[in-house]
C-alpha cells in the first residue's frame, strides 16, 4: 500500500474506524524510512462519500407541497388502488362460478337425455340413472347459489369503486378516475359474456325438462296401453279355445 492511496483510503474511512488504519500506514512508512505522526495522520480531513442520489433520497418531503389538495388525492389515489384489488379478486371468483355453473348444468342436461334413452331399461338401471340426476341437481342448485352470493358481492364492490372514482374526479385526480371507469367497462365485457354462456345453460336445460316431460308421458301412455290390451288379447285367446273344443 504507498502512501498516497493509503491517505486517499483514511480520509474516505469513518471515525471509528481511522485509528487502526493509522497504525497500519504509520508501521508501513516506518518500514521505508519515514516518519510520521498518528496524530497527523488522524487529522486528515474526512470527506463525505455519499452521492448526490443517495443525498436526494435522504432529503425529506417539502412542506409546501402537502397541502390538503394534495393529500387528498394521495389518498384518493391510495383507496382506488385497495378497492380495484377487491374488485378483481371478487371478479375473477365470479366467472370460475359461472363456468362451473355452466359446466354442471350441461352435465345435468346430458344425464336427462341418457335417461330418456334408457326408458326401457329395467327399473333397477333406471333408479341408478335417476339416483345420478338427482345428486346433479343438487349440485347444479350448490353452484347456483354460490354465483348469487358473488354476484351480491360483485355488485356491492362495483358500487363502492364507481364511488371512489367519483371522489377522485372531484378531487382532482382525473387519472385515476379515468382508468378506474375503463377497467370497469372493461370487466363487465368479461363478466357479460361468462353470463351469456349460463344463460344459454339455463335456456338448453329448460328445453331439456320440456322434452323429459313429453317423452316420459307418452312412453307411460304407451307402456299403459300394452297393459290394457294384454289381458283382451288373453280374452280373445281363451274364446278361441274354448270354441275349437266345443266343435271337436
Amino acid at each position: 500500500m504507498n502512501f498516497a492511496r493509503g491517505l486517499r483510503l483514511l480520509q474516505n474511512t469513518h471515525v471509528f474506524a481511522r485509528s487502526r488504519l493509522c497504525w497500519v500506514l504509520r508501521s508501513k512508512l516506518l518500514r521505508h524510512g519515514r516518519r510520521i505522526s498518528v496524530s497527523a495522520l488522524f487529522a486528515a480531513p474526512v470527506v463525505n462519500s455519499a452521492s448526490p442520489d443517495d443525498k436526494e433520497k435522504l432529503k425529506g418531503p417539502d412542506a409546501n407541497k402537502l397541502t390538503h389538495s394534495y393529500l387528498i388525492r394521495n389518498a384518493c389515489a391510495l383507496s382506488i388502488d385497495s378497492a380495484s384489488a377487491l374488485f378483481h379478486q371478487t371478479l375473477i371468483a365470479l366467472l370460475d362460478a359461472e363456468k362451473d355453473y355452466a359446466e354442471a348444468v350441461y352435465v345435468l342436461i346430458s344425464l336427462l337425455d341418457f335417461h330418456l334413452s334408457a326408458l326401457n331399461f329395467d327399473e333397477k338401471e333406471q333408479n341408478k340413472i335417476w339416483d345420478l340426476i338427482v345428486n346433479q341437481k343438487q349440485l347444479v342448485n350448490e353452484k347456483k347459489a354460490n354465483k348469487q352470493e358473488l354476484e351480491l358481492l360483485f355488485l356491492s364492490v362495483e358500487n363502492v369503486l364507481n364511488s371512489l372514482a367519483q371522489a377522485a374526479f372531484l378531487a382532482g385526480a382525473e387519472v385515476s378516475a379515468i382508468r378506474t371507469g375503463e377497467e370497469l367497462f372493461s370487466c363487465q365485457s368479461h363478466l357479460r359474456q361468462a353470463r351469456e354462456l349460463s344463460s344459454q345453460a339455463e335456456q338448453k336445460l329448460t328445453e331439456m325438462d320440456v322434452k323429459v316431460i313429453h317423452v316420459t308421458s307418452e312412453h307411460e301412455e304407451k307402456k299403459k296401453k300394452d297393459q290394457s290390451e294384454t289381458p283382451a288379447t288373453m280374452r280373445e285367446a281363451d274364446i278361441v279355445l274354448t270354441n275349437s273344443d266345443e266343435n271337436q
